[in-house]
């Protein structure tokens, strides 16, 4: 299960075709292999994080995208606040990469689960 959180108008389409065993969700609700949240405000992520962390499934991946600075939409986050609330959270962060021209994002596991292939 994939489940896409607060994510900008349109983006479900950028992600094209998925295969029709791909079931996707508004909300992290049971367990997720992924979960892509877009987040724009430090305090709405850190209070967020640990309900994401519950809701991995083992060897899930939680994708935290924020808003690139030349965006134009408002922002208190950059990678550093976005990586220190993964790293309390519990959380292992590994790669970044750009969404599109407007997102940037980290992809977080959980250390304590043995295998994380997403």
């Amino acid at each position: 299960m994939v489940a896409l959180i607060s994510c900008p108008p349109g983006f479900a389409r950028e992600l094209g075709k998925l295969p029709a065993s791909v079931e996707v969700r508004s909300n992290a609700r049971g367990r997720a292999d992924v979960i892509v949240f877009f987040a724009t405000r430090r305090a709405e992520l850190a209070r967020r994080m640990p309900g994401f962390r519950r809701s991995l499934a083992e060897g899930g991946s939680l994708w935290v995208a924020w808003p690139k600075r030349t965006s134009g939409v408002a922002t208190d986050l950059t990678f550093e606040p976005v990586q220190e609330i993964g790293l309390e959270a519990g959380l292992s962060d590994g790669r970044v990469c750009a969404i599109n021209g407007h997102w940037s994002s980290v992809r977080f596991v959980d250390p304590d689960q043995s295998s994380n292939r997403t």
